[in-house]
């Protein structure tokens, strides 16, 4: 999780090619791949294929605002 936040704020914060801290591989040196959101089946996804649902801990505020009245 602390990986996608660095992520973030390199892209929202300080903007591409102002990156204060780079994740590179111990053994080659080369730069981490951005994560990437994948299904269950190894595929990747985008932001139009996720949809945000009620988990088992929500209270009905957050029911009422991710599934309506």
């Amino acid at each position: 999780m602390l990986t996608a936040l660095r992520e973030w704020s390199d892209q929202w914060v300080f903007g591409a090619g102002n990156e204060p801290i780079l994740m590179v591989d111990r053994h080659t040196g080369r730069t981490v791949a951005p994560l990437r959101v994948r299904d269950t089946d190894g595929n990747e996804m985008s932001r139009r294929d996720l949809r945000a649902v009620a988990g088992p801990g929500a209270d009905e505020r957050t029911k009422r605002l991710l599934h309506g009245p």
